[in-house]
């Protein structure tokens, strides 16, 4: 199975579990689901964002949900528990910035 394969596998089931978060907010579901796709068809996903404007509170929010649940995709698929968070740390502390900008849809969380 190839990586947009992959992608394309796991949105669809990371969008299914958003319901399940009761903060968010189901107007916001359709750009969070648009970005994921937009990741899995390998686009930018910052710039295709960027294209709706800036990025409102509830919407950022259903974001970090998606990261959430990736995150603990991840960790559950590698039987270690925190591993992505450690990745990140990681990555953040040798000053690869550029890795995290996934969450960062507007560039004001990253500081």
């Amino acid at each position: 199975m190839g990586i947009r394969s992959i992608r394309s596998a796991i949105s669809p089931a990371v969008i299914r579990r958003l319901p399940s978060f009761e903060l968010a907010d189901p107007e916001e579901v359709p750009i969070v689901t648009g970005v994921r796709m937009a990741a899995a068809m390998g686009m930018d996903i910052a710039a295709w964002r960027d294209r709706s404007g800036k990025t409102p509170p509830k919407e950022a929010m259903v974001h970090g949900y998606v990261l959430w649940l990736l995150a603990d995709l991840f960790d559950s698929l590698i039987e270690k528990p925190g591993a992505m968070d450690q990745l990140m740390r990681d990555l953040r502390g040798n000053g690869r910035r550029g890795a995290l900008l996934f969450c960062c849809w507007d560039r004001s969380c990253c500081g």
